[in-house]
């Protein structure tokens, strides 16, 4: 699993590991499916035309960087046409608002967490505020059963009827690293 975050900026590799001088500009995302299509990419010299590595071509994540058979596997977005209106409706999740299904709202989208073997998206990083982060932590929304909608045109996110709130994990807070529990 990657956060979206930690993909931003990435070099990418060819088989040997070699840099390309390319790093990932933006995830590219398939609305309908939340599956990475793509990552966009930026390369060391400005080109003029959008540059794409498509998620299937890629071998492996590492540490290092994300490793595809050779620079053969980058294309420009014109010769990808079955993306290139995910491409220009592209938007990242990151900053959506997420309600409960009583239109109340429990937070921010922070980030979201990509399985990196498949490319789909299983969950968001959810920010409650900075005084509920700094206490519980980032709350962690998995998409398999809590999302009831997800609404691009106004940027927002619905969870299911019944969870008022959506969290069942919680990364980072004071309340973790001191080891203090809600439950006696």
């Amino acid at each position: 699993m990657k956060k979206e975050s930690e993909l931003l900026e990435t070099a990418i590799l060819d088989k040997n590991e070699s840099s390309l001088n390319y790093f990932v500009k933006n995830v590219v995302i398939c609305r309908k499916k939340l599956k990475v299509l793509a990552f966009s990419l930026e390369k060391a010299e400005k080109s003029k035309h959008e540059l794409l590595v498509l998620f299937k071509k890629i071998k492996r994540i590492t540490k290092e960087g994300i490793v595809i058979q050779s620079i053969n596997d980058i294309v420009k977005l014109s010769q990808m046409p079955s993306i290139e209106k995910d491409f220009k409706k592209n938007k990242s999740l990151i900053g959506f608002d997420v309600f409960t299904y009583k239109k109340e709202i429990v937070g921010v989208v922070k980030d979201t967490i990509i399985n990196e073997k498949n490319g789909k998206l299983i969950a968001f990083c959810m920010s409650g505020g900075v005084v509920d982060d700094l206490v519980e932590g980032y709350s962690i929304i998995p998409l398999i059963y809590t999302i009831n909608r997800i609404d691009f045109k106004n940027e927002n996110i619905i969870i299911e009827k019944g969870i008022e709130k959506p969290a069942l994990l919680h990364q980072g807070g004071l309340k973790n690293l001191l080891g203090i529990s809600k439950e006696k």
